[in-house]
């Protein structure tokens, strides 16, 4: 679902939107803010309105560990 919000003036042909996505459900790629729209009808600028961080993936939890040590314990044999 698509909100829309603001003003389009016909006369000065200036339009201030903003658009908002209400997801069905969660999804990594989602912009997670709205977007703007601000200017001439013709050539209006677009952006992204990031209210808060866009959330990100942790990798690599593992502890830190003696690799010159287990590689050279792998290397061995033992």
């Amino acid at each position: 679902m698509l909100d829309v919000q603001g003003q389009v003036a016909l006369q000065s042909q200036v339009v201030k939107a903003e658009i908002k996505a209400h997801p069905k459900s969660f999804d990594l790629l989602d912009l997670h803010g709205p977007v703007a729209i601000e200017g001439k009808i013709r050539s209006p600028n677009i952006s992204i309105v990031r209210s808060i961080p866009i959330p990100t993936p942790v990798f690599g939890n593992a502890k830190n560990v003696d690799c010159p040590g287990l590689t050279a314990q792998l290397l061995s044999g033992e």
